[in-house]
């Protein structure tokens, strides 16, 4: 994690047994953190496109997708791949209260 007194980054999550709700556990846990703990006012991630199930546990916890960075994610194993960023807003947690 990255974050300045109004930003922080979401660099990366990894769960060892997927789909057991370790991973919504700690994107709440990031998400409670920064906006009450740090007073952040925005956190954000990217996630590679095709990763559907990472992009909808995200959208389940509030984040909205905020348009696509064209090949901007490169491995030697899957090559050029599109990544999607996704931002929450302390406002946008107060207004689904």
């Amino acid at each position: 994690m990255r974050f300045t007194d109004w930003l922080l980054e979401l660099g990366q999550l990894v769960v060892m047994e997927p789909r057991k709700g370790a991973g919504r556990f700690a994107l709440q846990r990031a998400i409670d953190h920064g906006f009450h703990d740090l007073k952040v006012h925005r956190i954000y991630l990217e996630i590679v496109e095709s990763n559907e199930a990472s992009r909808r546990l995200c959208e389940s916890v509030g984040f909205r997708a905020e348009g696509v960075f064209r090949d901007g994610y490169h491995s030697a194993v899957s090559g050029y791949q599109n990544l999607v960023p996704y931002g929450l807003l302390a406002s946008d947690l107060e207004s689904n209260v």
